[in-house]
């Protein structure tokens, strides 16, 4: 990847000291690759299976993977495995550059919410965690950003993982009248029929915020 793109850092996410950085890029001591597509990614198994339980057991147990020290995450694409890669090792990962990822994501808010999609299917807490916060960094003067990261922040976790839909939640009701301007209004519309899940989760939202009737008006209904 040749973004230009400032890295994005959390005070929470465990970066590795620089002698070890400096052998991931030296390719020094490195007993694992993993590719994908193209791209190969030379690592090293005290790194990345201490920190996935996922790539772990596919380093072990038999698997191919453990006899031949190679993992393909090519389905996974290149724009999120090098952000992995790079988060396990610095605890960072590059922002939304619309020059790179302009063909993977239409917004920042999307490539948040794909790289927490990408941290729960191999299990890397540190990863889902930098991706969170980074999702929840992001202003709400981008409410196109945001409707396009809903079908894939409902589709793409466990319904039992509610930190990326709360923090959805959120997002609408810090401003919900941003949502209804005529700029997004189709938008907003199209994702509250297609996505059932997020209209249900922001029904009970407002129900549950709503003021309950006063005493007079209970009696003049």
């Amino acid at each position: 990847m040749t973004s230009k793109a400032h890295p994005i850092m959390s005070s929470n996410v465990f970066a590795f000291p620089a002698d070890v950085q400096r052998a991931y890029q030296a390719g020094l001591y490195a007993d694992l690759k993993i590719t994908c597509g193209k791209s190969e990614f030379m690592v090293h198994k005290i790194i990345v299976c201490s920190q996935s339980k996922v790539l772990k057991a596919t380093c072990s147990n038999g698997f191919i993977e453990s006899s031949t020290n190679t993992i393909d995450l090519t389905v996974d694409g290149i724009s999120l495995v090098s952000r992995m890669i790079h988060c396990l090792y610095y605890g960072t990962y590059e922002d939304f550059h619309e020059g790179d990822d302009a063909g993977d994501w239409k917004s920042a808010h999307q490539l948040h919410a794909a790289v927490y999609a990408l941290g729960d299917k191999y299990d890397l807490v540190v990863l889902k965690n930098l991706a969170l916060a980074n999702f929840n960094k992001l202003a709400t003067r981008d409410p196109q950003g945001l409707i396009e990261s809903i079908p894939l922040v409902y589709s793409s976790t466990p319904d039992s993982d509610l930190s990326l839909r709360n923090a959805t939640l959120e997002k609408i009701k810090a401003c919900p009248s941003r949502f209804l301007h005529e700029d997004v209004k189709a938008s907003f519309q199209k994702v509250l029929l297609e996505v059932p899940e997020f209209s249900w989760d922001l029904h009970q939202y407002w129900m549950s915020v709503a003021p309950e009737p006063t005493g007079s008006a209970k009696r003049r209904r």
